[in-house]
């Protein structure tokens, strides 16, 4: 993991500056792209679908999809990185 980074698992939730995230979903179907479904919790849940590099704001940072390990697998991670 490089610095800026955060590694999501299913269904684990993460907490990084006061920000609960949680991938809950991954959805890759044959010859489709990558799509994450998100749970981001401040004060309350919001949901994002993501595909690779796409990015959404929380608490006035902004966040980027970086990349998805192992998205196969049941035991796949989901890698954000908080863009400067």
């Amino acid at each position: 993991m490089k610095a800026g980074e955060v590694v999501l698992r299913h269904a684990v939730p993460q907490i990084c500056a006061e920000v609960e995230l949680m991938a809950i979903h991954v959805y890759a179907p044959d010859g489709e792209v990558v799509k994450v479904f998100l749970w981001v919790k401040v004060d309350a849940v919001e949901e994002y679908e993501l595909g690779i590099g796409d990015v959404f704001s929380v608490r006035g940072g902004t966040w980027v999809l970086d990349r998805v390990e192992d998205h196969l697998s049941r035991n796949y991670r989901v890698i954000l990185r908080k863009v400067e």
